[in-house]
């Protein structure tokens, strides 16, 4: 008779993926994915369907980072086959959610939009408001890309205030830096738009999400080179106003 091999006779792969989670938001995105692959075939010696999926998930995450859309738009697909035969509704949703950033990325918004509101079904049906707030996060952007600003601008305002309540600091800031992009490039409002990516980039070094204080970083650089001297006096004042209140 075969007797599969316990987890303990193994390094735990859902310990591995953690590993590989905290270095991939520090962007060290290499040693992420050594230990992505390590998980995975353990995971497949195990014949455990479900931390296979994460590890696919995870892997795709970091192709999907390194500009490799079509790799990790496949892997993210398999994830989500191996989610819905396990019956794991918390990781089919972030699968989803990944797969829509692909196709938002390739312009593909009406499907990227389809998958963002399966999630957001999912989430609501399992009372995961973290991730409903990122689900409607990411809905507004597509409906930023599709010019539909009143409509982008209330879904980051509801997304804020979920991922607020919820602690989900990244979400936060994600909606926070949205809300920064709309004022600045839509409204034309070089002021309040730096106040929202001085507080969205705070957000994301409070979730250690490195990669999410660059493009903060990057949003800031380009008002500079625009308003010069204007945008020194706004910053100067918003980190005035920020060491006074502490």
């Amino acid at each position: 008779m075969f007797f599969k091999r316990k987890k303990s006779d193994y390094q735990d792969p859902d310990t591995l993926n953690g590993c590989g989670n905290a270095l991939f938001m520090r962007g060290e995105n290499k040693k992420a994915l050594e230990l992505y692959k390590q998980a995975e075939k353990i995971a497949r010696e195990l014949g455990d369907d479900n931390e296979l999926g994460k590890c696919l998930n995870n892997q795709g995450n970091v192709l999907s980072r390194n500009g490799d859309l079509e790799g990790a738009l496949a892997l993210y697909q398999k994830a989500e086959r191996l989610f819905r035969n396990t019956n794991d509704d918390e990781d089919l949703a972030k699968s989803l959610n990944n797969q829509g950033n692909i196709h938002k990325m390739h312009g593909n918004l009406k499907e990227a939009m389809r998958l963002y509101q399966e999630k957001e079904r999912i989430c609501q049906s399992i009372m995961d408001m973290a991730g409903l707030g990122r689900s409607l996060n990411n809905q507004g952007a597509v409906l930023m890309e599709l010019g539909e600003i009143s409509e982008a601008e209330a879904k980051f305002k509801r997304a804020e205030a979920l991922c607020e309540e919820h602690e989900d600091w990244q979400g936060m800031a994600d909606a926070i830096r949205n809300q920064g992009i709309i004022t600045y490039y839509n409204k034309g409002d070089m002021e309040n738009s730096v106040q929202y990516f001085v507080a969205a980039g705070s957000m994301f070094l409070k979730a250690k999400y490195m990669e999410g204080v660059r493009m903060c970083k990057q949003n800031m650089k380009e008002i500079q080179r625009a308003h010069g001297s204007d945008f020194d006096a706004v910053l100067k004042q918003i980190t005035k106003w920020n060491t006074n209140r502490m």
